[in-house]
């Protein structure tokens, strides 16, 4: 089944949201190698919502250090320009879409949850693996599932094609989806994300968090933590079909072993943050 998707293109959907200028401030800063950390902050302290969750990220258990930070500056300091950055533009498009809910039968907790979640064990597998870039981990994380949303709305007779396959024969939506699509939710989360210009820092482990290894270089271990994250997460979720364990090299990419996967994955289940504020 696949006329439905023949001609798609996000170019093309009139209605599809536009991120707002403090994510669009936040991109032509980054892409200014003259900026400051100042002119970030500037940017983030612009918008109240946004500042106050990136303080909630910057004090959880997974970047916070000897003593809570309590402003933003501190903030920028101690997770680093890009991670705010990132965290930035990752709450931001979680805001943009929230609109796309009210046509979709996808509940925005449910996603917002199990993106969160994944996150969260995403950038605790990025700090075993001693990634500089734990928070741009999270942010990835909590944008690896766009995709779904976009089937859901833009792609409804496949989306449920989709589903139907996941409840009558067991199988992972992936693996479902690979029967319905040329291109699955990762594809599309990814063009999404492109299409605003985001930095691949974000756009390439989304678009192959389950192909990690086909990730180019400097963000393969990102979608190498995404991937087991997620494993993670479904195996803690008994109603989803059971998905094949991540293959031992993908494991030791990032540092870990079956064993030390076994502890992150008991671990999991304190790993999940309330959605949609972070």
């Amino acid at each position: 089944m696949r006329p439905e998707e023949d001609g798609f293109s996000l170019q093309k959907v009139r209605d599809l949201p536009t991120l707002p200028l403090v994510a669009s401030r936040a991109l032509a800063v980054a892409e200014n190698p003259s900026s400051t950390p100042r002119e970030l902050l500037e940017i983030v302290m612009s918008d109240p919502p946004v500042a106050s969750r990136i303080l909630r990220v910057a004090n959880s258990p997974y970047f916070r250090r000897e003593r809570e930070i309590s402003d933003l500056q501190t903030a920028i300091l101690h997770l680093g320009f890009r991670n705010v950055r990132n965290l930035l533009l990752a709450v931001t498009v979680m805001d943009t879409l929230t609109p796309l809910f009210q046509r979709s039968k996808t509940r925005p907790e449910d996603l917002w949850n199990h993106s969160s979640s994944v996150a969260a064990v995403a950038a605790r597998i990025a700090g075993i693996a001693r990634c500089p870039a734990v928070g741009t981990t999270f942010s990835a994380g909590l944008l690896h599932d766009i995709g779904k949303l976009i089937l859901n709305c833009y792609l409804p007779r496949s989306f449920e094609c989709i589903l139907d396959l996941c409840e009558e024969e067991r199988l992972p939506f992936a693996q479902a989806e690979r029967r319905v699509l040329l291109r699955g939710h990762a594809a599309l989360g990814a063009e999404l994300l492109e299409s605003w210009n985001l930095p691949s820092d974000l756009t390439q482990p989304v678009r192959w968090h389950h192909e990690p290894q086909r990730c180019p270089e400097p963000q393969r271990s990102h979608a190498f933590a995404l991937e087991i994250a997620d494993y993670a997460w479904h195996s803690h979720a008994p109603q989803d079909p059971a998905i094949p364990p991540p293959p031992r090299e993908h494991l030791e990419a990032v540092g870990l072993t079956a064993e030390s996967l076994s502890q992150v994955m008991q671990n999991e289940a304190q790993a999940v943050v309330p959605a949609p504020g972070l």
